[in-house]
């Protein structure tokens, strides 16, 4: 485990120097190339603001209007015929929109049954198996300006609904 450790720590700095020797090799002016790239990088930080702005603003509406209690609310019929717990509900909505959000969702979870749980083991599952969508979407298509984005939404959905199937059946073999 020391050895991962030790590998970690160099890693980073042999990257950069190699890359600054690479550099210097092809007579590159480095810190030129490297505040162009920095400024590319601020031009795109502000291309993709107001998307992130206003996709903040829709989880934090749908957090505190209690939208996402009521996901659960709504699943606890079908729990019986699906055998999926209500209680992973919002977790599977809140992760399609914000990666923090669902962190804090998993928390709670966490608090409430236990990482070692089912469904503490589903959902830390869960996080890894599916996508903040709506939040990638509007960060690399707004940032590229493509508006018509065809059946990736739809194929994404499809995706995230394996994952979270995926999460459930490992959950419970997991469990066994």
């Amino acid at each position: 485990m020391n050895v991962l450790y030790f590998l970690n720590s160099i890693i980073v700095p042999f990257l950069i120097v190699a890359v600054l020797i690479h550099g210097y090799n092809k007579k590159i002016d480095i810190f030129n190339v490297f505040t162009e790239g920095a400024k590319d990088g601020i031009e795109t930080s502000f291309k993709i603001l107001p998307s992130l702005i206003g996709l903040i603003c829709a989880v934090s509406v749908f957090k505190v209007s209690g939208l996402l209690q009521w996901t659960e609310v709504l699943w606890k019929p079908f729990e019986s015929i699906t055998g999926f717990p209500s209680e992973l509900i919002p977790l599977a909505f809140a992760k399609t929109f914000s990666s923090s959000a669902s962190t804090g969702v998993i928390m709670d979870l966490f608090e409430n049954f236990g990482p070692d749980s089912y469904i503490g083991i589903t959902a830390s599952i869960m996080m890894c198996c599916t996508e903040t969508v709506f939040y990638t979407m509007s960060v690399y298509f707004s940032g590229i300006k493509i508006d018509n984005t065809r059946h990736i939404l739809i194929c994404t959905f499809i995706g995230i609904f394996f994952g979270i199937w995926a999460s459930a059946v490992l959950g419970k073999i997991f469990m066994i």
